[in-house]
């Protein structure tokens, strides 16, 4: 077997497993399937956690983290769970919608181009709770909280320079999965598509796709500039969290005291990684720049703008989306008193 860092070894499967604490007679396997890198944002923090779980439940598990897509894309990753193929996933929430319309929310207008800490002091009360409990109802799941930042989601083009919105009319744009991505990048007149992201630099080279809706970290951990990106527009369309989802079965079986102590591992991790993830973006940004991407941002009058012009196509969003009608209010509440708060000097 071959040594990695941070305690961790990867064994003939592929997959990281802990090595700080052996696994003590009895551990219980916990099988975590991610789709991104060893290299990304979501499976350093995954095994960040997997560290602080040993360290507070030494030789309780043993951790076997398979990224890289190594057992299940995101967008099957659900069914696994479902199916007893795995333990623990962190799907963004447009996938977790597939199942309950309401995860759906965050991807409304109301949230296009709004700060940071306004969205987490929205995200971190009761619209996530309220989310929360409708996905452990429709799915046999415990949902961890709070979520996992990955951050904005913003567009990044091979030949046509990104100056506004408006730029992104007729441009064929891989989107993240879901059709609440899918419905919002047509509103702004582009002609979005849902492809694997395993696929994405063979269709920006061939030019079956003109540009991509992501992150400055997926675009840099995929160094999509050797593929021909050269233009972004930082608008900040949404704000990707993952959500950690449990299989119930596996969490059941765990004592109430190895239930608390796993959620403190989780909130815990949390309290470094949000920190983290934007300092991720921010360098991913300049990484970006520096491989030669011109990068232009909207301005909060601009941003304003865009979200105002989206706005009067909420009603109808609401309804394709089939999205709870209360969870809808409490979102729209929240944000009011959350970005009056932060408006008032």
């Amino acid at each position: 077997m071959r040594s990695i860092a941070a305690g961790l070894v990867l064994t003939a499967a592929g997959a990281f497993a802990m090595a700080a604490t052996p696994p003590g007679e009895g551990a219980r396997e916990l099988r975590i399937s991610l789709d991104t890198g060893p290299n990304h944002l979501r499976t350093h923090v995954v095994r960040n956690f997997a560290e602080r779980l040993d360290a507070e439940l030494p030789g309780r598990f043993n951790v076997r983290l398979f990224d890289s897509g190594q057992l299940y894309s995101d967008r099957d990753v659900i069914k696994a769970l479902m199916w007893g193929d795995v333990d623990l996933a962190l799907p963004t929430a447009l996938y977790v919608a597939r199942f309950e319309p309401a995860a759906n929310v965050t991807s409304l207008p109301m949230f296009y181009g709004r700060a940071r800490e306004v969205l987490h002091h929205v995200l971190d009360g009761p619209l996530g709770a309220a989310v929360a409990d409708r996905v452990e109802a429709r799915l046999a799941v415990k949902v961890l909280a709070p979520n996992l930042d990955l951050g904005y989601i913003n567009v990044f083009s091979t030949r046509r320079p990104l100056a506004s919105p408006a730029d992104l009319a007729g441009l064929k744009v891989r989107v993240p999965g879901g059709a609440a991505a899918l419905r919002m990048f047509r509103l702004q007149g582009a002609s979005p598509v849902a492809i694997p992201w395993s696929d994405v630099p063979l269709g920006l080279s061939q030019g079956n796709i003109d540009a991509v809706a992501t992150s400055f970290e997926t675009l840099q951990s995929g160094s999509l500039w050797e593929v021909g990106i050269r233009h972004g527009l930082v608008e900040r369309s949404m704000f990707m969290q993952y959500m950690p989802l449990v299989r119930r079965e596996f969490w059941e079986r765990l004592d109430p005291d190895t239930q608390a102590r796993f959620i403190k591992a989780w909130r815990e991790t949390m309290l470094d990684a949000r920190e983290l993830a934007a300092q991720r973006q921010l360098r991913a940004r300049e990484i970006a720049v520096d491989h030669g991407i011109r990068v232009r941002s909207l301005s909060e009058a601009e941003a304003r703008s865009e979200r105002e012009r989206l706005l009067q196509f909420e009603p109808r969003l609401v309804q394709q989306l089939r999205l709870p009608a209360d969870v809808v209010e409490l979102a729209r509440s929240l944000l009011a008193a959350a970005q009056e708060e932060a408006d008032t000097p």
